[in-house]
């Protein structure tokens, strides 16, 4: 059955990127890995994609486009394709465009404000 199992990360767009990922990591302590990227280990997962991620963007990255919010959230799904087509039976815009990567696969909707929502099934 195809779900949402978790979040995958929370991105924020910003044109200080770098004073405010270091402000998180720096001054609320924000664990990060060696790429300075927030990363939030979870105990109750297993394996290596047991963690959400935390970073921060440059406006001019275009990670976040179309969408005009400064933020995008990523939900950890399972049944990426089986959910893809739930979600367009029920009306909402799915982008064309699917990633594969060697930790997953992304797929990205909009919410009705528009804001653009990224989807990870991560590789099993």
């Amino acid at each position: 059955m195809a779900k949402i199992i978790g979040i995958g990360g929370v991105f924020i767009e910003s044109a200080n990127h770098k004073k405010l990922n270091d402000w998180y990591i720096d001054i609320l302590g924000i664990p990060a890995n060696e790429n300075k990227v927030g990363e939030f280990h979870r105990s109750q997962d297993s394996g290596e994609n047991a963690f959400s991620v935390f970073s921060i963007y440059k406006p001019e990255d275009e990670y976040f486009k179309p969408s005009k919010s400064s933020y995008m959230i990523n939900f950890k799904v399972e049944g990426l394709d089986k959910l893809l087509s739930d979600l367009k039976t029920k009306g909402v815009k799915v982008y064309p465009k699917i990633e594969e990567e060697s930790y997953g696969r992304f797929a990205w909707i909009e919410d009705p404000d528009g804001n653009k929502v990224e989807l990870w099934e991560p590789s099993k």
